[in-house]
This record gives C-alpha cells, structure tokens and sequence, in this order.
C-alpha cells in the first residue's frame, strides 16, 4: 500500500500499520494468492467534502459513501474519507473489492459481497488481528426479518432489483455476511470447504455444481444451518498474532503538492469515462508548482494519449522518464507510447525491460512487453514474457490468452 494522507500523521500511522496485517490475514485465513502485481495507491480525505469530487457517480450526482476503489491498467486506486468513524474498515472494505477483483474474478456475487463484510471486520488489538467479528446491525437483522431464499441469493447479479433497493440491499449484505462467517469460522466441520469452492470456480466449474461439490449439501439445508448459527449467543472470530504492527519498513514523509496534485490527477483519469481535461488541470497545477515532477508529466501523456495526440504523449514521457529513471510506471508507459509509434523498436523493448527489471512483479508492463516482442519477430522472449505476466495474474484471461498465442506462435 501506498498511502497519501491529508490527515495527521499518527491517524495515518493508525490507519497504514494494519494493512498489511490485514493481506497476512486473509493470506492466513483463507489460503487465497494475495501477491499484489500492481501498485495500491491509497488517498485519505479529510473528510467527505474533499473527497466527492472523486467519487463514482450515480445519474450525476456523487455516490453517499466513505470510501471508494477504482482501477486502472497500471494500478489500484482506494478512496477513503479520513473523518469516518471507521476509516480503517473503509479501507479494508474497498481493499477486499479490489483483492477479489483481480484474484478471483469469477467469484459470484454472493460470495464477493460475503468476504468483503467479513474481511471489513478487521482490527488489530494489542498485536493481535482479530478478524471476523459479529456484525451487530446484520445479527439484529437476521434475527428479526424474514430471510430470502438462498436460491435467490446466488443468483444474485449486479442489476437486480434486490441488490439495489434499500431495505432488501441490507438484508442481502446480511445474509450474505452470515453464510461467509458461518463457512470460513462458524463451523470447524467446513474448514477447507469455501478454500475448495472457490478453487472450483477459479478452474472454471459452474457456481451450481461447485456448490454442491464443496458443500456437500444444497442452498436450502445450507441456509437452514446458518440460521441456526445465528441464533448463538456468542458468534466465533478469528484471531492471530500480528509481527507486522510498527513495521520498521512502513516510513512517513512529507509530500509536496506537486505530488499530490499529480496523484489525484491518476485517481481521475482511473475512471475512462471521465473528461481527460480534469484530470489535465490536475497535473498542469502540479507542473506550476514543481515544473520538473515526473509523475505530472507522465500523467499528461496519458492525456494526451486519451486525447489520440501520440506524438505530444511521447514527448511528455521522454520528460518524465528523463527526470525519473528509477519509477517503474514511468518506464513502462515510455514503452507503451514508444511501442505505439515505432512497434517492436529497440527503444520501446528497452523500456519496458527496464520497468520489469525495476519492478519484477509489475503485470502490466510484462504484458506490454509480449508485444513488443512479437513486434520485433521475437517469439521466444514473446512466450517467456507472457508466462511471466500469465504467473504473476494467473486468473487473468486476457494474459493467459496472450501466453496460448505466444506459445502457438513460437512454435
């Protein structure tokens, strides 16, 4: 996490040093890949105000919340209002959203909805990570208003009317919170089963069959068991020794505001149906205060990329990566724009060589680099740079996809 903050800086120590903890924990818990393949950049407001112009919108109007996450080709954005009463379950909210999103994309919605509740639970009290804790609002619920079916419940999607009305929204949030619970703390007999379930589905199995399979019994008499367990006085929390709280390696220092201003014009232009020009006066007002900032150049040759002006997107990037060597992103956009007017050249390769070599783990610039190659007539170093971005997102259709063709290519 990388996690810019306009509040003080004990509240954001308050809210940094959990996180990671938090990756360890669901690592933990729930045996799922938590290798992160591109950067997480995190924006704490001062409050909602500030943050609004940011936010999703709705029929114009700015979406109510807290927090919000976004993402781009190059990296993960987190919004959170710094004057919640509970900044650090914002944040671990829309890490979850962002997690499963680029881990496991073929989850259904039930379930996505489940962890995120679950996973938002976490805090760390005196070097211990709880996570997991009853939800007192859901409990309440559930243990006076009528249950959907379960039926109903997975096959739950997006533009239903059920996930978008109000009062039937928070049922679903509920009863959807219970049965992840139940499945990953509430019952030692279904320990390994959600783990098994989702590995099913990550291979491709239907949701249907999966269920059955990993469960061992169907919706109906699973729904029945979680009812059941609801109704206990006392609901199981997982809880494990945290190494990671005061990590010497989580460092706090002063940013300018030329950074700020450029990092907020990334947050704009994470969403592409925003208007380019907004995000551009971000990185123009950087630019005015620190003309050499690498990061506002190399965002306003996205603009201009945005803009389908190549030729000035170039020059932006030559800037930045000349005032910036060392910034990975910095470099694999230089090839990505160089790639574009010259495919295949020695320039573009080289640069997207040196974003993998300064960040290994960095997907987007592997990915880039496969076409580049095959470009050139490289099929060789094309297989291996697909294998590379396929390993590092091994979920991703469109990067396996790139390695099957690479390799028919080469061969």
């Amino acid at each position: 996490f990388l996690i810019t903050s306009q509040r003080s800086e004990p509240s954001t120590r308050r809210l940094a040093e959990p996180a990671e903890a938090l990756r360890a924990a669901i690592d933990q818990l729930t045996q799922f890949d938590v290798t992160v393949s591109r950067p997480i950049f995190v924006t704490v407001f001062p409050d909602r105000l500030a943050m609004r112009p940011y936010l999703h919108r709705i029929d114009g109007q700015p979406v109510s919340a807290s927090g919000t996450s976004t993402s781009s080709a190059e990296a993960d954005f987190i919004l959170v209002d710094g004057g919640a009463p509970n900044p650090r379950a914002v944040l671990a909210h829309q890490y979850a959203h962002l997690f499963l999103g680029r881990s496991h994309p073929r989850l259904p919605l039930w379930l996505k909805e489940g962890l995120v509740e679950f996973f938002q639970t976490f805090e760390v009290i005196r070097g211990t990570a709880r996570i997991g804790g009853p939800i007192e609002s859901h409990v309440r619920r559930l243990r006076s208003k009528p249950w959907l079916s379960m039926d109903r419940l997975i096959a739950l999607d997006h533009s239903d009317w059920l996930y978008n009305e109000g009062d039937r929204k928070t049922m679903v949030y509920a009863q959807v919170w219970a049965l992840t619970h139940h499945l990953l703390i509430g019952a030692p007999e279904r320990a390994g089963q959600l783990s098994r379930f989702v590995r099913m589905v990550d291979d491709g199995a239907q949701h249907d069959e999966a269920f059955v399979e990993a469960f061992g019994t169907d919706p109906d008499s699973l729904v029945a068991e979680v009812r059941a367990a609801i109704r206990r006085p006392v609901l199981g929390v997982f809880e494990a020794p945290v190494l990671l709280t005061g990590n010497p390696n989580i460092t706090v220092s002063r940013i300018s505001e030329a950074d700020h201003l450029a990092r907020l014009g990334e947050v704009w232009l994470s969403e592409p149906s925003r208007p380019a020009s907004v995000a551009e006066r971000h990185f123009e007002a950087a630019l005015a205060r620190d003309a050499d900032w690498a990061k506002a150049h190399s965002g306003l040759g996205e603009v201009a990329l945005r803009q389908r002006r190549p030729d000035g997107a170039l020059q932006h990037q030559r800037k930045a990566a000349g005032l910036d060597p060392n910034d990975p992103v910095i470099a694999y956009r230089l090839g990505k724009n160089l790639g574009l007017v010259d495919p295949g050249s020695d320039a573009a390769v080289a640069a997207l060589v040196r974003a993998t070599t300064l960040d290994p783990n960095f997907a987007p610039a592997w990915a880039a680099l496969v076409n580049q190659y095959r470009a050139a007539g490289d099929h060789a170093q094309a297989v291996e740079a697909a294998g590379c971005a396929a390993t590092l997102e091994p979920l991703n259709a469109e990067l396996a996809l790139e390695f099957l063709v690479s390799l028919m290519r080469s061969s």
